[in-house]
């Protein structure tokens, strides 16, 4: 039983992995955007309004809102470097 729960743990993580590789992808191209036109990288309404929906996504799938925050903070960090 404990085997089979951590293999399938194993399968999840390596989805999310997959999936942080493509937002880290679109991030890169998002940069590239910006900079073709003369945008700044960092836009606070969008992120303000992207954590929003994560908070509401978070409190629908009965997920901690501070532990997606955090994680999002995270990757958001990231994402900017992926984007200058």
């Amino acid at each position: 039983m404990l085997t089979t729960l951590r293999q399938q743990m194993d399968m999840v993580d390596q989805e999310i992995l997959t999936l942080l590789r493509a937002r880290m992808d679109i991030s890169r191209q998002m940069g590239e955007y910006k900079k073709e036109n003369n945008l700044p990288v960092p836009d606070s309404s969008r992120w303000e309004e992207a954590q929003n929906m994560r908070r509401n996504k978070a409190k629908e799938l009965g997920l901690d809102e501070d532990l997606v925050v955090s994680l999002y903070d995270i990757i958001h960090e990231h994402s900017k470097a992926q984007q200058n």
